[in-house]
């Protein structure tokens, strides 16, 4: 980023003074004023420095927009060239024989959602991809991820590889004890509200971002009528935040679940509440106490 005027004026004036040579008895002195030749000279070069590094910020968010796009083979590449696509699109090679264009219906494309994750073993990447339907985060279908996954074949560079997934939400199911004002909300309302913090927690979350359990719960304390989460259910046992990843490694589709400690980034790219149609924000799960039953629960 680059200087202002005053800040290059400023050290400019400290270096003119410290080379040049200052007054002496057969010299005038340098002057303080802003209108002498000497300060106006400096406040000139000032400006002239501070529109040039003005013209080297601009040149470098250009150049950085043309290079996130350009860079063939990056991570950021595949993220870009993965947005571009759309059905029967076809992949050229550019005017400049540097790089790959889709040529595609942009009323058409398909994938506005796109995330890429590292793979340690082999320095390749994961990258994940879903549609938008009705406003809502749908994974591909197995034609659409047939063809996408073709198309990827075609714009990869030799390296690393790169896998495509484009899967169901991770299933967030909390097991938590919440305290509740019953002056309020009833216990039926307090549920219907946590659920709804839950629900726009996660849809607020960008695609493929970092869940984090305290996030959730302040999502919950923020829900009108609730007070407060404890550590541990009415047995003893501790709250937790469950997930469990939707990639049909077992017969029901989801995979076992873990615990949030901390933070965690979906395998899919996002979060849902709802299994079969059926929400896990449900008495099953949470234990519901009013301010009463937890103060005398409390003092036992």
């Amino acid at each position: 980023m680059s200087r202002n005027i005053k800040e290059i004026y400023q050290e400019g004036v400290e270096i003119r003074n410290k080379y040049l040579q200052l007054a002496t008895d057969k010299t005038p002195s340098l002057s303080a004023s802003k209108m002498s030749v000497m300060n106006m000279m400096t406040y000139v070069m000032s400006s002239l420095i501070y529109t040039f590094e003005n013209m080297f910020d601009v040149f470098l968010a250009d150049a950085s927009k043309v290079l996130e796009k350009r860079t063939n083979g990056t991570p950021a590449y595949y993220v870009f060239m993965a947005k571009q696509y759309s059905t029967g699109c076809r992949v050229v090679v550019n005017n400049d024989g540097t790089g790959l264009d889709v040529i595609s219906n942009r009323n058409a494309q398909l994938i506005p959602y796109a995330s890429y994750e590292t793979i340690s073993t082999n320095n390749g990447i994961v990258l994940k991809v879903c549609k938008d339907v009705g406003g809502n985060i749908t994974p591909l279908s197995t034609s659409e991820l047939t063809a996408f996954t073709n198309y990827i074949k075609e714009i990869s560079f030799v390296g690393a590889p790169v896998v495509v997934r484009s899967v169901p939400a991770d299933l967030l199911t909390p097991r938590v004890r919440i305290v509740y004002d019953e002056s309020l909300v009833s216990a039926e309302e307090a549920l219907e509200n946590i659920k709804n913090a839950i629900d726009e927690y996660s849809k607020g979350l960008e695609y493929d971002a970092y869940v984090y359990q305290s996030a959730i719960v302040d999502a919950i304390q923020g829900a009108y009528g609730i007070l407060d989460i404890p550590a541990t259910l009415t047995d003893g046992s501790r709250s937790v935040f469950l997930v469990q990843r939707n990639d049909y490694s077992t017969p029901e589709g989801y995979s076992d679940m873990k615990e949030i400690t901390g933070w965690y980034r979906p395998y899919g790219g996002y979060l849902t509440t709802l299994k079969n149609g059926a929400t896990t924000i449900n008495t099953d799960n949470i234990q519901l106490q009013s301010r009463r039953e937890y103060l005398e629960t409390k003092n036992q």
